[in-house]
């Protein structure tokens, strides 16, 4: 966690920050609230603000209610917590500790994709996989049935996914990525590299149904698609 201290006394801060940096915590130190105020004004972002503010009790009052409110109303997940000053550095550890085991997990961009794999068995595993993921899946057998599929969508400006293996049909796979995009501007094409064929041997080997290097890719787009300034693919960033 990301911790700010505001304590008047610096022997209590070199013991809380010896403490939480101990566990592991990223601490910054401020002497009162006025020091905590300008440190804070320009921070606009979560990455640029503390997650938790430690505050010594005794500095409670008019200004840090006022630096209070204006914090939450610019970071509402931002935990403002009073210190007493019978609590142990150590004690204060755990407890953060403990509230970043509660953390709720950050939210998961859903995904609309559009499955293209000609091979039954390969394609139903994709797509229980991906749907076990909580993502949205239109599994095709064809490129008619996905470009009947994706035509019928009409105009969207919903984040879909092609996923579609690198085949020898990739003229066509192109043409069908470069229609859709006509009326999906935000769609996104993971290109999936074939399975290896595993060596004939005396004995059938059944064909692997793993996910090589899937799920990394569709978590980049989750996270391209969860950020304002992200490109649409096909456009150099």
């Amino acid at each position: 966690m990301d911790v700010l201290i505001i304590h008047d006394e610096a022997l209590s801060r070199v013991r809380l920050v010896k403490a939480l940096q101990a566990a592991s915590h990223r601490v910054t130190l401020s002497s009162s609230v006025e020091e905590a105020s300008e440190m804070l004004q320009f921070a606009r972002t979560k990455a640029e603000a503390p997650s938790v503010i430690l505050i010594a009790e005794k500095l409670l009052g008019a200004a840090s209610a006022r630096l209070r409110q204006d914090l939450a109303r610019r970071f509402d997940e931002l935990l403002w917590i009073p210190l007493r000053h019978d609590l142990e550095a150590a004690w204060i550890a755990r407890y953060l500790a403990g509230l970043e085991l509660e953390a709720p997990a950050p939210k998961r961009e859903k995904l609309n994709i559009v499955l293209y794999e000609p091979a039954h068995g390969l394609r139903r595993a994709m797509a229980g996989a991906l749907t076990a993921s909580g993502d949205t899946v239109v599994a095709c057998a064809s490129l008619k049935e996905a470009k009947t599929f994706l035509a019928g969508l009409g105009r969207s400006d919903d984040p879909w996914v092609l996923v579609a293996p690198v085949m020898c049909r990739g003229a066509e796979l192109i043409s069908l990525y470069l229609g859709a995009r006509q009326c999906l501007p935000n769609l996104r094409w993971l290109v999936r590299a074939p399975q290896k064929t595993p060596a004939r041997t005396g004995h059938a080997t059944p064909r692997s149904t793993r996910l090589p290097d899937l799920e990394p890719d569709l978590e980049t787009v989750r996270r391209r698609l969860s950020d304002p300034e992200s490109q649409p693919a096909g456009r150099q960033p």
